[in-house]
């Protein structure tokens, strides 16, 4: 943008000097190279050349101005640069990995992650059998024992201290569920879990 507005100052310039030069000034023979500044005269005539020079120095003038504007107009330089105290080149590597220890989820979440779509539902089984304890124990009339969140009856055939494990005791309720359906638990069959969702 600047260039082309010098570009069009040399222009105005350029064409006030040739209206002072060919307005009926007379030419004289001047050496290419002279040591001295050489005085011109422009002869008093019928087309008055002080117009015309008035008219150049107005342009010229003007010119100037526009110019000791564009002086003035200082663009930011643009900065590509990254700040290294902003940036760390290996803050990718220290980044920890994206994968879940599921050893530390809680009985909620590990219902949550066994289950799957049926989760809400298998919470509020849990909720309704145990209240989430893991220790939970009842004895039946026939003398067996439900055992752990779930309440896992013996007859399925895995031992007291595997039900007594929250995190076995969940993946049993998942094959039970899986094998069997959700009949097997009396909490859903007669509607208790409901209070719970």
């Amino acid at each position: 943008m600047k260039t082309i507005i010098i570009c069009l100052l040399s222009i105005l310039v350029f064409s006030g000097y040739m209206a002072l030069t060919t307005n009926n000034v007379t030419k004289t023979n001047l050496p290419l190279a002279s040591p001295e500044p050489v005085n011109v005269p422009i002869p008093a005539t019928v087309n008055d050349p002080m117009n015309s020079l008035n008219e150049a120095r107005a342009q010229l003038l003007e010119a100037s101005k526009i110019l000791e504007q564009i002086k003035q107009i200082k663009p930011e330089p643009y900065n590509d640069e990254i700040d290294e105290e902003d940036f760390d080149e290996d803050e990718e590597l220290k980044q920890e990995p994206l994968s879940y220890d599921f050893s530390n989820y809680s009985i909620e979440e590990e219902i949550a992650h066994i289950f799957g779509e049926e989760r809400i539902l298998a919470l509020a089984i849990a909720k309704a059998e145990s209240g989430l304890n893991p220790e939970a124990i009842n004895r039946n009339k026939d003398g067996s024992k439900d055992i752990g969140i779930f309440q896992i009856n013996d007859c399925h055939g895995w031992s007291e201290k595997e039900r007594l494990d929250w995190r076995k005791n969940i993946s049993m309720a998942k094959e039970l569920r899986d094998r069997r359906g959700w009949g097997e638990w009396v909490v859903y069959n007669n509607g208790t879990y409901r209070n719970f969702l």
